[in-house]
């Protein structure tokens, strides 16, 4: 697949086919993703796939984090969040979670940040592979409010969870959503 289809047509999906992913298939997305860079290729990533029974328990954890999004919900129509809620009760289906973590850090601003900023680099390959591959992604900033439960229920330790990733095939083709212009500012040219 050329990258700048992949760019260009990579979506956040929230509704999934229910079919199991080829262990294979998730393997390629993590390789994909290790290739990210990093500072000082720390590599600072750690992915927990998690699918079956333990995917259905995990997705009930990150149900809960819907309390925590009253101010969100308050600035949002009835019908989306409707919609919303019923995303987040089943986490649109998928069969697979990726629990992305780093290294935990005392007070280290920078060394957060750069692992942070790393992630993210291997999150986005992991999401263009997917996308390479048939598969669709979505990642689930709300798991920042039960961390600590997921970081509990797979026994993470000495990691802080960054986020979750939805994988599964697509049940829907997502609308392009327009961008927002006026996003750089060119200086000395």
């Amino acid at each position: 697949m050329d990258l700048w289809n992949a760019i260009n047509g990579r979506r956040a999906v929230r509704q999934y086919e229910t079919e199991p992913i080829d262990r294979m298939a998730l393997q390629k997305l993590i390789d994909a993703a290790s290739m990210a860079p990093s500072n000082m290729n720390n590599q600072p990533w750690h992915y927990h796939i998690v699918s079956g029974p333990k995917r259905d328990a995990l997705v009930k954890i990150l149900n809960r984090s819907t309390l925590m999004l009253a101010d969100i919900f308050a600035d949002m129509d009835e019908a989306h969040v409707e919609l919303a809620m019923k995303f987040f009760s089943d986490c649109g289906g998928a069969p697979v979670v990726i629990v992305v973590s780093v290294p935990e850090t005392e007070d280290d601003e920078y060394k957060r940040l750069v692992d942070a900023i790393g992630c993210g680099c291997s999150i986005q390959n992991l999401q263009l592979a997917a996308y390479a591959e048939g598969l669709a992604t979505c990642v689930l900033t709300i798991s920042f409010w039960v961390k600590a439960e997921i970081a509990k229920f797979l026994r993470i330790h000495h990691r802080d969870v960054i986020c979750c990733v939805l994988v599964g095939k697509p049940a829907q083709t997502p609308e392009t959503p327009p961008r927002r212009g006026n996003v750089v500012t060119w200086v000395g040219t």
